[in-house]
């Protein structure tokens, strides 16, 4: 029955449900508990964790062909980006080109862009990020405070806020964004991209254009 239907709908080849079907009999073939699946796999189970965990764990025990949790995390290291707090001259210009080249096919004239600049508030926490190595949720420029060189006792110090804290961290209250914003991209591709991001106090009037 899926075969007759498959050869009759071409749309089919590509679809998340032809890639789905696909890794669970590679699966059933190979025997492996984590085989090699395609990134269309691999990027709707990543996308389904960062909604709800739980949720993702029922749905690749109900397909059979899902990452385990402990693999979900390796993927998740391996391509982690660079931390958007860093906002130099340099990591913004960086950004904004390779947002450019992701939106750029063959043949097609790339289309134009703006760029946005706007706040949003944030709950007023420090927080310790394992995955950067530093603590965040400060105001600039202790936005992103490496822990590389801090022991548990300064790390614990400056969570906690504490008066005998080594370094002084300023609670943020609101991030200032940078968005680049296309007029025309690609089928599942965004038009939005977040190209900086500078934590602040509401009394930071300016900053952003006096510290970039």
């Amino acid at each position: 029955m899926f075969a007759s239907v498959f050869e009759k709908n071409p749309s089919l080849h590509d679809s998340l449900v032809y890639a789905l079907l696909q890794a669970l009999v590679y699966k059933e073939v190979s025997g492996r508990s984590n085989p090699a699946i395609e990134p269309k796999v691999k990027n709707f189970y990543r996308y389904l964790n960062t909604i709800n965990p739980k949720a993702c764990e029922a749905v690749a025990a109900n397909l059979g062909c899902g990452p385990s949790k402990r693999w979900m995390k390796v993927l998740n290291s391996r391509d982690r980006p660079p931390c958007i707090f860093n906002c130099s001259v340099s990591d913004i210009v960086e950004r904004m080109e390779e947002a450019i080249m992701r939106r750029t096919v063959t043949g097609v004239k790339t289309s134009a862009f703006s760029l946005a600049i706007d706040a949003t508030k944030v709950s007023g926490v420090l927080d310790i990020s394992t995955s950067y190595k530093s603590i965040h949720g400060g105001a600039y420029p202790n936005h992103n405070t490496s822990t590389f060189e801090l022991s548990s006792a300064d790390i614990k110090s400056i969570v906690n806020r504490s008066s005998s804290a080594r370094v002084k961290v300023e609670i943020a209250e609101e991030v200032k964004v940078g968005i680049i914003v296309f007029a025309k991209s690609p089928i599942g591709t965004s038009p939005f991209e977040i190209i900086a991001a500078r934590p602040r106090t509401n009394g930071c009037n300016g900053c952003w254009n006096s510290h970039r």
